[in-house]
């Protein structure tokens, strides 16, 4: 049995009296490359600054948005959707395509998520980037992944958080990261050799 977070560990041992293993979500089992051959061969950047991904946008959110963009003095585009309209009192989302949606990551300077995959795409193409956790949604999947690669101070549960520290102003050693990342990808990919064969 494997889990992608250290706290289902747990749940298996204490719920189901079985042994699990923590192996990484399969878009962190392979490398960049895999995602870049989706993207294609399109070299123009498509997004500059900063680009958020948010599922559930609230006051606070859009305080944090605004701050970030006054202190880098740079545009905030939301790649969540590319348009939407309201129709009778619904509102009906046009999303991007997935290499779109991957290239806006890619290109970006700051992403600023609460999504899980954001996050790992985040660090597969090396990018700097702020988890603003949504309690409604579970963060244990993202906090374990932050913890296991030496990320937390990436986490600000608030716009006040972020305006008090100034963790996200210091880019991430993607060499320290990679190298976890590199060890941890063996072992996921022992363990599911093990449990094909």
């Amino acid at each position: 049995i494997s889990v992608r977070e250290s706290t289902g560990i747990d749940v298996c041992k204490d719920v189901f009296g079985v042994k699990a293993t923590q192996v990484l979500d399969p878009t962190l089992l392979v490398d960049r490359s895999c995602f870049d051959s989706i993207i294609g061969n399109d070299k123009k950047k498509s997004v500059c600054g900063i680009v958020y991904y948010k599922l559930d946008v609230d006051t606070d959110f859009d305080i944090t948005i605004s701050h970030l963009s006054h202190e880098l003095n740079a545009v905030a585009t939301n790649i969540y959707y590319s348009s939407m309209k309201t129709i009778l009192g619904e509102k009906l989302f046009s999303y991007y395509e997935v290499h779109e949606w991957l290239q806006k990551i890619r290109d970006a300077e700051l992403v600023v998520t609460d999504s899980f995959h954001c996050i790992c795409f985040c660090i597969l193409f090396e990018k700097e980037f702020i988890y603003y956790p949504n309690k409604k949604r579970g963060m244990t999947r993202l906090e374990s992944l932050l913890g296991l690669l030496g990320l937390t101070e990436r986490i600000f549960i608030s716009s006040e958080d972020l305006k008090n520290r100034n963790d996200w102003t210091r880019p991430i050693d993607y060499l320290i990261v990679n190298n976890i990342l590199d060890l941890e990808r063996s072992k996921s990919d022992l363990f599911l050799k093990n449990a094909l064969s």
